[in-house]
């Protein structure tokens, strides 16, 4: 009897040692699950307008995607009014009202969510009122000159400071070509987030259907991070990617950055097939910018990525009305091309160490 218990004992003692040690693994796998969900935060600027609506279904649509491979992203969506103006505008274009349809819209949104995806949409709208001033013409006509209209100054404050986000989303009207409106103008230059431009008279892929994404790369940090971006949103099997180097001659540096390209492309988890090429700057085209966007229109692109790296030295005070010296590339490609844009800002870190940095700055300038 006396051994029988013993081994009793035994046994019980180390159930309990099996059990405390498989809790302990438990609490490490969860750790690092936790570690490996926390995604994006997506801020997405809306008003009473159909191209928000739009850009609304394309942060959603990026987030199902992202759920889909276990990251837990974060969606705000904001939308500003002057309340002065915003009294006289019809019922259904007030504050009050497009706060309501996305509510509306996010609670639609959270019940597909819920029961297609593992996690349930961490979401919220935000309606916030902007300072004094008119605000005339906010979709289609350039800021007057002195100044800009406030919900502009309201949008860049959450986006930067309330919310932190990783993205922002925004739909934008050109009256012109090459002229964006006047709260995308600002939006895309003081922002610090990566913007995602959607254009009103460009539609979006539907759920299932492919998305062509074409990547401008030309060896800087910020172009690789907008490649390792698209292949984060791009889904196996299903879209394409197309990584795109420009130079007037194929030499050793567009070979390294092919290198790199490759080496960011096999180290992806789950693997994306991407296809890279150099494209020859010849007299199609008067320079890179303008080749991108020739080149994303023979490729079908829904999305044309490109880095942009001098936006930091054209959001100082006395540059903000001088458009084209922001970021000029990827300012022209969002202007110019005819399908959506992604535009990568530069981070403090990669600012400070580019090669491109001609005076000498030790932090990037946040507004």
């Amino acid at each position: 009897m006396a051994h029988e218990a013993d081994e009793l004992l035994k046994s019980l003692k180390l159930t309990r040692e099996h059990l405390r040690e498989a809790g302990h693994l438990d609490s490490q796998k969860k750790k690092q699950e936790e570690q490996v969900l926390e995604g994006r935060k997506w801020c997405v600027f809306v008003d009473a307008s159909v191209v928000s609506q739009k850009t609304f279904d394309c942060a959603i649509s990026f987030l199902h995607i992202q759920n889909g491979k276990g990251w837990k992203d974060d969606l705000v969506t904001v939308h500003a009014y002057h309340p002065p103006e915003d009294s006289k505008k019809p019922v259904h274009l007030q504050g009050a009202h497009v706060l309501k349809t996305y509510e509306t819209q996010l609670i639609k949104a959270r019940r597909e969510y819920e029961h297609e995806m593992k996690h349930s949409l961490q979401a919220s709208v935000l309606l916030r009122t902007s300072g004094t001033g008119v605000i005339e013409g906010l979709d289609s006509t350039r800021t007057p000159a002195g100044g800009r209209h406030p919900n502009v100054d309201t949008l860049i404050e959450v986006a930067n400071n309330e919310v932190k986000a990783d993205w922002v989303l925004l739909g934008f009207h050109q009256s012109k070509e090459g002229q964006f409106g006047a709260t995308a103008d600002y939006v895309v230059k003081l922002v610090n987030a990566n913007v995602v431009c959607i254009k009103h008279w460009r539609p979006l892929p539907k759920k299932d259907e492919e998305m062509v994404f074409v990547v401008g790369v030309d060896g800087s940090q910020a172009a690789l991070r907008g490649l390792s971006e698209v292949l984060a949103i791009a889904r196996p099997g299903v879209d394409k990617v197309h990584a795109i180097v420009v130079s007037k001659h194929e030499g050793a540096k567009d070979r390294e950055t092919l290198d790199a390209v490759k080496a960011l492309v096999d180290a992806h988890t789950p693997p994306i097939p991407v296809e890279a090429a150099w494209r020859c700057l010849d007299k199609s085209a008067r320079n890179a910018a303008e080749l991108m966007c020739h080149v994303s229109e023979e490729l079908g692109a829904d999305f044309l990525v490109i880095a942009s790296r001098s936006t930091t030295n054209s959001s100082r005070p006395e540059h903000r009305e001088r458009l084209n010296e922001l970021g000029s590339t990827a300012l022209f490609c969002t202007m110019h091309s005819k399908c959506h844009n992604m535009i990568i800002k530069t981070t403090e870190t990669e600012f400070v160490s580019s090669p491109v940095t001609k005076s000498p700055v030790s932090k990037m300038r946040t507004y």
